[in-house]
C-alpha cells in the first residue's frame, strides 16, 4: 500500500485515531484522521506537529490530571512490552457541538498499538479513541436506579398473583413470602416464616427435595420441575416450580415462583380418562377417504365396534363401501345435501336422518362429520361420530318442555341465581334476584357483580379471586356453601348464603351463584341458640330430671343434674342407653304406664302427657315419680317426639296417705262438732226463748208495782224500780240478738240473685222518717246483682247504715253507699262523716259484745257489727273498716262475682 492509499483510508477510519511519534516525550502528533478532527472540532495546522496535550488548554476543558498521568504511562508501556495497551474508561471533555465555547462531558475507551519496523523499532503509536459515553452514563443510571430497582422488586415480589418464596440454602427455612402464597397456602406470614420448605411436601418427596437442592448447588442457576405441596387444610395441591439460585441479603438463596397445576393434573386425568372412553365408547366411529366420489361418495376404511353394535353390519361387510348404504325411503334428503356441499368445501358438519339397521329397522342417526389432515396440511380422511338418537328424538319434546320448565323454575325458585362470565359481568339474574337485592333484571344484565352486591371491603378480594380463577382454574370459594355478607339497592347490608358452581359449557365458561336471603334464619338461629342456652340453664337449675325422646329414632336425651341428684344415675351413661327408663320402671307399673301412653300418642292429639309411677333409684329403692312430657306431632298429627320432666314425688305420696289418715280424723271430728254445734245453736234457741219469759215477768210485776204503789213509793224506790226495768229490756235485747246472732248460719234461706239496689231501697223505708226530723242526706250509687241471702244483705246493710246515723257527729249525717269491680270479686262500701274509729279498735269492733262506749252515751248490745261479719263470712266473703277520729268512718265489705 503506498502512502497515499494508506493516508486515504487512515483518513477515512469510521473511529477517532491519531498517529503519535513514540520516540517523543511529547509524543507529538503526526497525523489525525477525518473523525477525530470533526469530534474535536480542530484542524490539521492545530493537530500535525504539536504535544498530544499541548493542543488541549485548561481553558478548554483538556484531560483531567488523573487521566493525563494514566495515557503517558500507557505510552511508556506499549513501547516498552510491544503489545497494544488500553484504559477502558477515561474522562475527555470535548467541545459542545452547538457552536458555544462550551465542552461537553464525555467518557473514551482508548487503545494504544505499537509499530514497529523491521529492525523491531518503535516507529509510530497508532492511538484509537471510542467514545463510551452512552455506555457509562447508562452504567452510572442503572446505579441510581438501583435502589428504585430494589423497592419495585419488592413491589413486584409481594403483589405478585403468583406464589413466591425465598429460602436459605443453608438451612432450607423461608426466609421471604409473598402475599399470593399466603392465599393459597393458608398460612399466616409468621406461620410461614416459622417453616423450612420440607414441613409443606409429603414425606415421600423428600429424597426428590434434596436431589433438587444439590442440582441448584452445582452450576446450574435455576431448576424447573413438579411438585406435590401440603396447603395448612392438609389439601394437596399439585405445583410447577421455577427455582433460581440468588443471593438475598449477601446470603445464598433460593428464589421460587409456584404455579398451582392441581386442576391441569386433574385435566391430565380426564384427558386420560377421555383416550379410554375413545377406546370404549358407544358412539360409532366411521373413518373414510378425503376425497369425496360424486356418486356414491367416499369408502369405509374403519369403524369401530359400536357402529357393529348399533347397525348389525360387520366390519367386512363395510369396509370400501359408502355411507349411503345406511340410508334408505324416508332418509332426508334435503340433509344430505347439506352434507355433501360441506364435504366439498373441506367443512366439519353435522347431520341428523332416519338410516336403516342390517334387518331394515329403521333409527335416527346422528351423523358428526369432521376432515383430517396431515402434517403437510393435506386432508387425507373423513372422520365421522355416529349415534343412535332414536331415543333422543322421541324425548325432544320433553327436553323442549324441560327447558321451558328449567326456564320457569329459575324464575320461581326461593333462591337468587345470579350468572356471571370470567370477567364477573352479569348474565342472568332472576326475579328473586331483583327481589333480594332490589335490582330490575335489566339494570343488573352486564353490570359488574361486584359493584351491586358485594360490599366494598370485600370487592377487591372478590376481583382478586376472579383472577386468580383464570390463571390456576380454581378458587377457594368455588363449590362450597359460604355465609357472606351482601348489600341491597339502598345499600343496607345483610346476611347470605352463597353456593357458586364453575360451569364449562362447550367453549364457554361462567359462574353461577345460587343466593339466599339468611336474614330472618339468623335472627332465628339466634333465638334458638338463646332457647338452647336457657334450656340447658333450666335443665340445670331445676331438681327434675330432663328428657327428651325422639320416637322416630328412639334415642333418649337426657339433660341437666336431675337424674343424678334424684335417683344415683350419671345423666351421660343414662343417654347412652335407650332401654333405660324400660329397665327401671317397677315391673307392676311398666304395662299400664306404657299401654296408656300408647293411647295417648296414637288415639289422641292432645299435646301432653302424664302418668305416675315407681322407678328404681340407684341403691335399689323404689321411688313414685310423677312424669309429664309435652308431645310434638308432625302435619300430620303423628307423635315424632316428646320433651319432658320427671318429678320424685315420693314425700309428696307419704304425705297424701298421712293427709288422708288426717282427714278421717278430722272428718270425725267435723261430724261430732257438727253435732255439737246443732246442739249448741238448739241450746242458745231454747235458751234465749225461755230467758225471755222471766224477764217478762220481772219488768210486768215491776211496771205493776210502780203503778198500784207509785203513791205510797218516794223517789228512791221509784228510781230503783226504773232501773230494773231498764236491766230487763236490756236483757231481753242481748237474747234477742244473741238470738239473731246463732241464727245467721243456721236459719238463712239458700243463695239467690239479689239486686243490692233493691236491698238499698228497703233500708232507706226503715229509716225514712229520722232523714227529714235529723237532715241525713244518702247518696247511692249503681250497685250489681249478686248470689246471696237478700234477708242477711239487708240485715247487714240495715246494720250499718244504723251505726252511720247512731254515731253521728255535730255536723248533719252524710251516707254514701257505692260498689267497685275488682278481679273475681264486688266490693260495697257504706261511707260516713260521723266521730270516726281509732285505728287500733278496728279489729276489737267486729266481736260480739264488744262495746266503745258506755249504754248511757249510745244504745246498743255490741253484737251489731258481729252479726255483719258472720253474714259476710256466710256469704264468702270480708269485711273492714278505714277511719280516723272526728273524720268518719268507710265500711268495706266484699261478694264474690
Amino acid at each position: 500500500m503506498t502512502s497515499k492509499e494508506f493516508q486515504l483510508v487512515f483518513d477515512n477510519l469510521p473511529g477517532m485515531y491519531l498517529l503519535l511519534a513514540p520516540d517523543d516525550p511529547d509524543y507529538t502528533i503526526l497525523a489525525a484522521n477525518k473523525s477525530y478532527r470533526v469530534i474535536t472540532r480542530t484542524t490539521d495546522i492545530e493537530l500535525e506537529g504539536n504535544p498530544v496535550f499541548s493542543i488541549f488548554p485548561d481553558t478548554k476543558g483538556a484531560f483531567n490530571a488523573v487521566g493525563k498521568k494514566q495515557l503517558l504511562e500507557l505510552f511508556k508501556e506499549v513501547i516498552v512490552s510491544k503489545k497494544s495497551n488500553q484504559v477502558n474508561q477515561l474522562r475527555y471533555d470535548i467541545p459542545a457541538n452547538d457552536g458555544s465555547d462550551n465542552f461537553i462531558e464525555s467518557y473514551w475507551k482508548i487503545i494504544n498499538t505499537p509499530v514497529f519496523d523491521d529492525k523491531g523499532n518503535a516507529i509510530q503509536i497508532i492511538n484509537s479513541i471510542d467514545n463510551i459515553t452512552d455506555q457509562v452514563l447508562s452504567e452510572i443510571q442503572n446505579v441510581q436506579a438501583l435502589a428504585e430497582s430494589e423497592e419495585r422488586y419488592k413491589k413486584l415480589f409481594y403483589t405478585n398473583p403468583m406464589p413466591m418464596w425465598i429460602y436459605t440454602k443453608a438451612t432450607s427455612r423461608f426466609k421471604e413470602v409473598n402475599d399470593a402464597a399466603i392465599f393459597k397456602y393458608g398460612y399466616s406470614r409468621e406461620e410461614f416464616l416459622s417453616l423450612s420448605i420440607f414441613d409443606i411436601r409429603p414425606e415421600e418427596d423428600i429424597d426428590k427435595v434434596k436431589k433438587a437442592q444439590k442440582h441448584l448447588q452445582g452450576d446450574y442457576l435455576t431448576h424447573h420441575d413438579t411438585w406435590r405441596h401440603f396447603k395448612k387444610d392438609g389439601t394437596l395441591m399439585y405445583v410447577e416450580i421455577t427455582a433460581h439460585h440468588i443471593t438475598h441479603n449477601n446470603e445464598p438463596s433460593v428464589l421460587v415462583l409456584v404455579n398451582d397445576i392441581t386442576e391441569k393434573k386433574k385435566e391430565e386425568e380426564r384427558l386420560r380418562l377421555m383416550e379410554m372412553v375413545v377406546n370404549n365408547t358407544n358412539d360409532a366411529i366411521l373413518i373414510t377417504e378425503a376425497e369425496p366420489i360424486e356418486g356414491d361418495g367416499p369408502r369405509i376404511l374403519y369403524v369401530n365396534n359400536a357402529f357393529t353394535r348399533m347397525t348389525g353390519y360387520t366390519e367386512a361387510e363395510v369396509i370400501g363401501k359408502t355411507p349411503r348404504m345406511l340410508q334408505g325411503p324416508d332418509t332426508d334428503l334435503q340433509e344430505l345435501y347439506r352434507l355433501k356441499n360441506a364435504l366439498k368445501k373441506w367443512e366439519p358438519c353435522e347431520i341428523e336422518v332416519l338410516n336403516y339397521k342390517k334387518n331394515g329397522e329403521p333409527f335416527w342417526n346422528n351423523f358428526a362429520v369432521a376432515p383430517v389432515a396431515n402434517e403437510k396440511g393435506w386432508y387425507t380422511h373423513w372422520v365421522a361420530i355416529e349415534r343412535d338418537a332414536t331415543e333422543r328424538r322421541k324425548t325432544d319434546a320433553l327436553i323442549r318442555d324441560s327447558e321451558e320448565k328449567r326456564r320457569l323454575i329459575m324464575n320461581a325458585v326461593l333462591d337468587a341465581i345470579v350468572c356471571i362470565d370470567t370477567d364477573g359481568i352479569v348474565t342472568f339474574w332472576n326475579p328473586q334476584a331483583e327481589e333480594i337485592f332490589g335490582w330490575k333484571q335489566d339494570e343488573a344484565m352486564g353490570k359488574r357483580l361486584s359493584s351491586i352486591i358485594i360490599p366494598e371491603a370485600y370487592r377487591a378480594m372478590h376481583d382478586h379471586g376472579m383472577e386468580q380463577y383464570k390463571m390456576s382454574g380454581e378458587g377457594p370459594a368455588l363449590n362450597t356453601l359460604l355465609e357472606l355478607s351482601a348489600i341491597n339497592r339502598d345499600g343496607v347490608t345483610f346476611p347470605i348464603e352463597l353456593t357458586i358452581l364453575p360451569i364449562q359449557q362447550h367453549n364457554d365458561s361462567f359462574f353461577c351463584a345460587f343466593i339466599r336471603d339468611i336474614t330472618e334464619r339468623k335472627k332465628a338461629e339466634t333465638a334458638t341458640r338463646r332457647s338452647n342456652e336457657r334450656y340447658e340453664l333450666v335443665a340445670k337449675a331445676t331438681s327434675d330430671a330432663i328428657w327428651d325422646w325422639d320416637m322416630r329414632t328412639g334415642v333418649v336425651v337426657r339433660s341437666g343434674d336431675g337424674l343424678q341428684k334424684l335417683f344415683g344415675y350419671d345423666t351421660l351413661s343414662a343417654s347412652g342407653d335407650n332401654d333405660f327408663w324400660r329397665k327401671h320402671v317397677h315391673p307392676d307399673d311398666l304395662q299400664r304406664v306404657v299401654e296408656r301412653r300408647e293411647i295417648m300418642l296414637q288415639t289422641t292429639t292432645n299435646q301432653f302427657w302424664e302418668d305416675e309411677y315407681r322407678f328404681e333409684k340407684r341403691d335399689g329403692s323404689y321411688a313414685y315419680v310423677y312424669d309429664r312430657g309435652y308431645v310434638i306431632r308432625n302435619k300430620e298429627g303423628k307423635a315424632i317426639r316428646m320433651i319432658g320432666s320427671t318429678q320424685d314425688i315420693s314425700a309428696l305420696k307419704r304425705s297424701e296417705q298421712q293427709l288422708l289418715e288426717l282427714n278421717t280424723v278430722l272428718e270425725k271430728r267435723a261430724s261430732e262438732l257438727a253435732r255439737s254445734n246443732n246442739e249448741l245453736e238448739r241450746f242458745a234457741y231454747v235458751a234465749s226463748h225461755d230467758l225471755q219469759e222471766p224477764l217478762r215477768m220481772v219488768s210486768s210485776f215491776l211496771q205493776l208495782l210502780d203503778r198500784q204503789y207509785s203513791t205510797k213509793l218516794d223517789d228512791k224506790a221509784r228510781e230503783y224500780i226504773n232501773y230494773a226495768v231498764g236491766g230487763a229490756e236490756r236483757m231481753k235485747r242481748l237474747i234477742l240478738d244473741l238470738l239473731s246472732y246463732s241464727r245467721v248460719a243456721t236459719v238463712a234461706e239458700p243463695f239467690q240473685a239479689v239486686n243490692m239496689e233493691a236491698v238499698v231501697q228497703h233500708v232507706v223505708q226503715i229509716f225514712e222518717s229520722r232523714f227529714e226530723k235529723e237532715r241525713i242526706t244518702l247518696t247511692i250509687g249503681r250497685l250489681p246483682v249478686v248470689q246471696g241471702s237478700a234477708s242477711q244483705l239487708q240485715q247487714l246493710l240495715q246494720n250499718l247504715v244504723g251505726n252511720a246515723i247512731k254515731y253521728k257527729s255535730e255536723r248533719p249525717p252524710h251516707i254514701e253507699i257505692g260498689c267497685s269491680e275488682e278481679v273475681g270479686r264486688y266490693v260495697f262500701f257504706v261511707k260516713d262523716n260521723g266521730i270516726g274509729i281509732n285505728q287500733k279498735y278496728f279489729e276489737k269492733i267486729f266481736v260480739v259484745f264488744q262495746r266503745l262506749h258506755p249504754v248511757n252515751s249510745y244504745s246498743g248490745t255490741g253484737i251489731g257489727l258481729a252479726i255483719c261479719k258472720k253474714i259476710i263470712e256466710r256469704h264468702h266473703g270480708e269485711i273492714w273498716v278505714e277511719s280516723e277520729e272526728g273524720k268518719g268512718s268507710c265500711f268495706f265489705f266484699s261478694i264474690p262475682k
